[in-house]
């Protein structure tokens, strides 16, 4: 009987271990001084943003806070790569009253933009950064419907996408400087 609860403590433990393991390493609390700051944790950054946008928020509650606390710093921050939030595409999104996940929203469309322009350093359309933008919320969003309130807007990429008409609404809708 001892030897059955010391393996389902050693087996309770292990799990726990590989649960804490999935989630990427980052520094926290993350407290930038100079640009050097976020450049030297941008491979960090690039993990956590795949993982913010592809985990289920109630798999890592605990770290998930965490996680978006990081990248909010760090997006916030970082001025190595351009990013141009644009109203026109976002505005569905910004016009949403959903303050309760709103900022996670926001947060989801700035990385999949950060992970597009990283990728590809030398590009310059903004209607592939902004694509990539509304397919990293797309992507939160359905990972974590269970976990949020409902959204008009995503439902609204989500039909464009689904439609097979996203990317020319993106065009049609983006801002022209």
């Amino acid at each position: 009987m001892k030897m059955k609860k010391l393996s389902l403590i050693i087996i309770g433990l292990f799990v726990g271990i590989m649960l804490r393991a999935q989630v990427p390493n980052f520094p926290y609390p993350f407290k930038p001084q100079t640009d050097a700051d976020y450049e030297n944790v941008q491979s960090q950054a690039v993990d956590c943003m795949k993982w913010f946008i592809n985990t289920p928020i109630s798999k890592y509650s605990d770290s998930f806070v965490s996680v978006y606390n990081f990248l909010l710093i760090w997006t916030a921050g970082v001025k190595t790569i351009p990013l141009t939030f644009d109203i026109g595409t976002a505005a569905p999104l910004l016009e949403e009253k959903n303050e309760q996940n709103g900022s996670y929203y926001i947060t989801a469309y700035i990385s999949g933009m950060v992970l597009y322009q990283i990728q590809h350093p030398t590009q310059n359309d903004p209607a592939a950064l902004q694509l990539e933008g509304i397919r990293a919320v797309i992507k939160f969003y359905e990972n974590n419907s269970d976990q949020l309130e409902p959204s008009k807007a995503i439902n609204k990429y989500r039909e464009l996408n689904n439609n097979g008409k996203l990317d020319s609404w993106v065009g049609e809708n983006l801002t022209r400087n």
